[in-house]
């Protein structure tokens, strides 16, 4: 049982398909490198390498993503092809899995099979069914907080908390390891206004000019609310 701390309640594990062969679930935060109410984020270490996770109620599965799994020393075995449902609709499938993989997080050691899938931004999905081997486990969604028992003591991890106000500037080569990596979302241009460059102008034709005299409050801009019905 995962125990929320905001909204006491157990989490219902997402439902197999009705053809009786067993459907994975995956979240579109979990694919789209978005991160919903319920999921909070984990930096930790595989192999030495640097790994971003996804703690993510919604993904019915623990999933490793097929290009960090290519670079790891573990043999990739073969499982029977599994249907992976996003919950944008999408369908995926997954024939390849990980068996105890160590990582670490927080100075804290794992040991977890992984199903491999063409992930997006993250390097791994911790799903219902890792959350449901530690339980009972405490979950603070809001302050991105969990704890609970492993091997007889108490393990408290932090989600990762990301201000949309901080941005922090990235050189071009930069930029290029974080493509390469799969880890940029989204890209925005921003360009820099010179001062006079928001206004309009206004200069109209002469036949428009005594219309626009006329009829000059309906251009104005508005000082107050639209009048209510």
């Amino acid at each position: 049982m995962v125990q929320s701390q905001e909204e006491p309640a157990t989490l219902a594990h997402p439902t197999a398909s009705d053809t009786g062969s067993e459907l994975m679930h995956i979240s579109a935060a979990a694919v789209e490198g978005s991160q919903g109410s319920t999921t909070m984020r984990f930096q930790g270490l595989v192999q030495n390498q640097e790994v971003l996770m996804l703690v993510d109620s919604g993904s019915s599965h623990t999933f490793i993503s097929a290009e960090l799994a290519e670079r790891l020393p573990y043999t990739r075995n073969k499982i029977s092809p599994m249907r992976v449902k996003v919950a944008n609709g999408g369908m995926m499938h997954c024939t390849h899995e990980l068996q105890n993989v160590e990582w670490w997080t927080q100075g804290v050691q794992f040991k977890t099979t992984f199903k491999i899938l063409p992930l997006g931004s993250y390097d791994i999905i911790l799903g219902f069914d890792w959350l449901s081997s530690h339980s009972p486990m405490n979950v603070h969604w809001g302050e991105q907080k969990m704890n609970f028992q492993l091997g007889g003591r108490t393990i408290s991890l932090s989600g990762a908390h990301s201000d949309p106000l901080q941005c922090s500037q990235v050189s071009a080569d930069q930029l290029q390891t974080l493509l390469q990596k799969s880890r940029v979302a989204r890209v925005i241009h921003l360009s820099l206004m010179q001062p006079d460059q928001d206004k309009v102008d206004m200069t109209f034709p002469a036949p428009v000019l005594p219309l626009m005299t006329e009829y000059r409050t309906l251009f104005e801009e508005p000082q107050g609310l639209p009048p209510s019905r």
